[in-house]
């Protein structure tokens, strides 16, 4: 991330074909910052954290979003702290989520970038209830829907970073500009939180 407004997200939770809330980093005047972006009736707000991200270390990242046509929020919590919110958002015009992308499902004018995870958990509920499991220790992304890269992307899924067990998720963009993704999806039973 270079320069100001260049981005990339880890989570974003979709409805029907249409992102709806995003969970990742971007650089905003001269820092990269935990970035949350939800969607406003058909605009788009964004709130940023007040610290900065570091490179090589592992995050628990979680991304919290709720319908509402008047009362909507969204919340990004790294390591049990909520680090950006947003509420009072019509966050009802596209719908329920339905699906799920995690890895790297957007950049915009990133350089070469990787990003690892594993021991991915989606939930209804605050994650204490558990109600996916990623997969990654079967060694292949079978527990998910599919994967979908751009041109010069990859998701692959290794033994050689993990948080715990024998794997986790790989996920490789060349840095090729403009608009890129490497993820893996999983489509899950519509969802209104």
């Amino acid at each position: 991330i270079v320069e100001n407004d260049d981005r990339f997200y880890f989570i974003i939770f979709r409805a029907g074909g249409n992102n709806v809330a995003y969970a990742g980093w971007r650089k905003s005047g001269g820092v990269v910052k935990w970035s949350l972006v939800v969607r406003d009736g058909t605009s788009c707000v964004i709130a940023y954290s007040m610290t900065s991200p570091l490179l090589n270390r592992w995050y628990c990242v979680e991304l919290h979003w709720k319908k509402d046509a008047s009362n909507g929020l969204g919340e990004l919590w790294v390591d049990g702290t909520l680090v950006c919110a947003i509420s009072g958002k019509n966050t009802a015009a596209y719908g329920n989520v339905n699906c799920i992308n995690l890895g790297l499902p957007q950049l915009y004018y990133c350089g070469s970038t990787v990003a690892y995870c594993d021991c991915v958990r989606m939930a209804r509920t605050y994650i204490g209830l558990e109600a996916f499991e990623d997969g990654f220790e079967s060694g292949s992304f079978s527990a998910w829907t599919g994967t979908s890269v751009s041109l010069g992307e990859t998701a692959t899924i290794t033994s050689a970073r993990r948080y715990h067990g024998t794997y986790g998720a790989r996920f490789a963009s060349n840095g090729g500009g403009g608009s890129e993704y490497a993820c893996c999806c999983k489509t899950i039973a519509s969802s209104s939180e």
